[in-house]
Formats: C-alpha cells, sequence, structure tokens
C-alpha cells in the first residue's frame, strides 16, 4: 500500500486509507500491539471485517512510527519475519 492519507470516519469507526491516486480503502482496527519495542496496528479490510466469522480474514499491518516534524506515520509492514512475530504476539496475548 502506497502513501496517502490517514483519516477516521466517526459514523461507521472506520479507519480510511487514501491513496494518492484518489481510492479509498475502509478498515478497522483489529489490534494495537507492541512487539520488540516497537508499536503496530493491525488492519481488517472492512468488507472482509463484515463477512461470516467463519471465513478467514487477511489483516494489513502498519509499523506506527514518528516522522521528523513528530507527526504519526503508518508504514506497510511487508518483512515475513516481522510479521510472523506479531502473529505470535497476537496469539500469546489471545491466550491470556
Amino acid at each position: 500500500m502506497s502513501e496517502g492519507i490517514i483519516d477516521f470516519d466517526r459514523e461507521t469507526g472506520q479507519i480510511i486509507l487514501r491513496q494518492e491516486d484518489g481510492r479509498e480503502n475502509r478498515f478497522y482496527i483489529e489490534s494495537e500491539i507492541e512487539v520488540e519495542e516497537k508499536k503496530y496496528i493491525v488492519l481488517i479490510p472492512a468488507e472482509e471485517y463484515l463477512a461470516e466469522e467463519d471465513e478467514e480474514v487477511t489483516g494489513v499491518v502498519f509499523e506506527i512510527c514518528e516522522d521528523a516534524d513528530g507527526e504519526q506515520l503508518w508504514v506497510a509492514v511487508e518483512d515475513e519475519e516481522t510479521l510472523g512475530k506479531i502473529e505470535s504476539a497476537m496469539e500469546e496475548r489471545e491466550e491470556e
């Protein structure tokens, strides 16, 4: 997912990621988690979130960072090792 604008729809509770080309993708927050002193947010596409519970859902993971001006920045996580650590941490939290 490329750079864009992050917005929040207060009516639906959805996170909206607006791409530079004008496309919008809507998500719900599945989880916020810290792994190895880094913060991550896991988003579920709105259409999958609202689907049947039995269906497998694919989330999108972003690292929550700050830019040079101290503004929050979400960077897509694509590294398989990091994604595996995040998934393990989420499973451990569910078990507790």
